[in-house]
C-alpha cells in the first residue's frame, strides 16, 4: 500500500491522515498475487470515486480481495487510536446524511457495469501503450 491509497482511503472513511497509522499498515504483508481485477486498479491512478465503486465491489463480490484487506486493516488501526474512535462514536447521522448515503449508493450500484467497463477499457489502452 503506497501513501496515496492510504490516503483516500482514510479521505473514504473521512479520517485524518497520520504517518504512524500509515507505516503500521504498511507493513502488514498481505497475499503476494495479483488477481486481473487488482491489476486494473493499480494500472489506473485511483481517485476517492474509484475507492466507492471498490468498496461496493470488494463488499459483495470479490470478498478475498487485497483492496478488502487493505480498507479493513486502516479501519482498524483508525478505530485503535482513541481520537478516531472517539469520532466514530460521535458520527451523527441525522436523516438527511442518510438519505445522501443512500443516493450515493445506490448510484454507485447502478453505475457499476459502466465504472468496470471503463477501467478494463483504461487498462486495455495501457497496456497496448507498451506493446
Amino acid at each position: 500500500m503506497n501513501f496515496k491509497d492510504y490516503f483516500l482511503i482514510t479521505k473514504y472513511l473521512n479520517l485524518k491522515a497520520d504517518k504512524k497509522i500509515y507505516n503500521l499498515a504498511k507493513k502488514i504483508k498481505i497475499a503476494k498475487g495479483l488477481t486481473f481485477f487488482e491489476k486494473v486498479i493499480n494500472q489506473n491512478n485511483l481517485s476517492i470515486l474509484d475507492i466507492y465503486y471498490i468498496d461496493l465491489l470488494t463488499k459483495f463480490f470479490l470478498k478475498k480481495n487485497k483492496f478488502r484487506f487493505q480498507l479493513n486493516i486502516v479501519l482498524a488501526l483508525h478505530e485503535c487510536n482513541y481520537f478516531d474512535f472517539i469520532k466514530f462514536l460521535e458520527t451523527n447521522k441525522n436523516y438527511f446524511s442518510i438519505l445522501i448515503d443512500f443516493i450515493i449508493y445506490f448510484f454507485i450500484l447502478i453505475t457499476l457495469p459502466l465504472w468496470i467497463i471503463y477501467k478494463n477499457i483504461l487498462y486495455l489502452i495501457n497496456k497496448l501503450k507498451f506493446f
